[in-house]
């Protein structure tokens, strides 16, 4: 199975949890699991439409099992990449700032230096 770029194995496991309503999961690999996972994720297909960020969640035994903790990591992983940017763009703000007070500090030294007045 080729989804953009990726390719998967479909194995029995992976078919029953694409296809089931309610799948085994006793009989699934860990590669059957994280495989649906990034398929899930991949295809926005645990979203619902029109919303990406809202989940397309039925209550059923399918999404409390697998597609809940599914959902949860992914926007655990959004949440941190979010917190990782923001963080990165306000400490690249700052060194800026820093580095014109630090600039002014100089001239104001070299100028109380030069005149004795200060």
């Amino acid at each position: 199975m080729i989804i953009g770029v990726d390719r998967y194995h479909g194995t029995p496991g992976l078919w029953d949890l694409l296809t089931s309503v309610n799948p085994i999961l006793e009989d699934k690999t860990d590669d059957d699991l994280d495989n649906y996972g990034k398929l899930m994720t991949v295809t926005n297909a645990m979203s619902k439409s029109g919303n990406i960020n809202s989940p397309l969640s039925s209550g059923g035994n399918k999404w409390k099992k697998i597609l809940s903790p599914i959902w949860n990591s992914v926007e655990a992983k959004k949440r941190k990449q979010n917190k990782k940017a923001h963080k990165k763009a306000t400490q690249e703000a700052k060194p800026q700032k820093k580095k014109k007070d630090k600039a002014f500090s100089q001239v104001t030294q070299t100028l109380c230096v030069n005149s004795w007045n200060c």
